[in-house]
């Protein structure tokens, strides 16, 4: 885009008294073929916000022991086969496999989608006024 055309669609602007950013690309396109956007030259350039990471070190903490909780509860399900496969073995209905492999299996699943959830408190350099449970005199 060229200076003439900002200055044609600055003019256009102040006599039409819209935004600048909604001549460019709706009311006037074909002053300006590439339909981009541009910012006013008299306005400093904006900072781009740096987005964080939603999770943190603490998240990824709680995630790994309910993966590690998950893993021991599969393993302890497994086994209880009998040697021979034309013999039935009863040693498929022991507790472990019934009742304590699944509980762990849930537990592991349930720590994990707290992970998810969980979101730890800002404190120090972090912090803004609203996360802090004082207000700061």
């Amino acid at each position: 885009m060229n200076r003439e055309c900002i200055a044609i669609l600055e003019a256009k602007a102040y006599w039409i008294n819209l935004n600048f950013d909604v001549l460019t690309t709706s009311i006037f396109p074909h002053l300006c073929p590439n339909n981009i956007p541009m910012a006013r030259l008299d306005t400093p350039p904006q900072k781009q916000q740096q987005e964080e990471f939603p999770f943190e070190r603490k998240n990824f903490i709680i995630l790994l022991i309910g993966i590690a909780v998950l893993i021991i509860g599969f393993a302890l399900m497994a086994g209880g086969g009998s040697p021979n496969p034309n013999e039935f073995s009863m040693e498929i209905f022991s507790k472990r496999r019934i009742t304590v492999a699944p509980i762990l299996v849930l537990i592991g699943f349930g720590i994990m989608g707290y992970s998810i959830m969980y979101k730890p408190k800002k404190t120090g350099a972090g912090a803004t006024e609203e996360s802090l449970p004082y207000k700061k005199k």
